[in-house]
């Protein structure tokens, strides 16, 4: 199945100054083909898009937040910045905190919108510590927790 053009696009783009213009053209005839979808999933394309860590102070607490390799390859596919990620991810934060909700270790779908539509991002809290500052762990996905997977939805739009 092909890639829709404009999703090549900004992948094309986002690796512009990552690779060799020799590199970029092959990058780009394979995207482009049949085999664009299933690319997607490969080592070799996955590496240029590195994973994201950071650090996060939130309503007091601390939150060691890390995007993966393929949903930041994902997110630049979709048009989605790193940014408004960790934007719904604060967001979601705030409005647990203010509304009393807590969050326990396992997985969640944060629901809110970005400047691409309405954008569902998976997140894992694999550790909940303390709140004298210890941080929380935190695994960030794109897309929605398989069913199997017993998530809680947080909608923030």
């Amino acid at each position: 199945m092909k890639l829709p053009g404009d999703e090549v696009r900004r992948l094309v783009a986002y690796l512009r100054s990552r690779v060799s213009q020799e590199e970029l053209a092959e990058i780009e005839d394979i995207l482009r083909s049949v085999e664009g979808t299933d690319y997607l999933r490969s080592r070799a394309l996955s590496r240029h898009f590195p994973s994201v860590d950071t650090i996060l102070s939130i309503s007091g607490s601390q939150w060691s937040v890390h995007i993966t390799s393929h949903a930041h390859l994902r997110l630049v596919q979709r048009g989605v910045t790193v940014d408004e990620v960790i934007s719904t991810f604060t967001k979601s934060v705030k409005l647990c905190c203010e509304t009393g909700e807590v969050f326990v270790e396992g997985n969640y779908a944060l629901v809110g919108r970005t400047r691409r539509g309405i954008t569902t991002v998976r997140i894992d809290i694999e550790r909940v510590t303390d709140v004298e500052g210890a941080a929380n762990v935190v695994t960030i996905y794109l897309g929605r927790p398989g069913e199997d997977d017993n998530g809680s939805t947080i909608e923030l739009v």
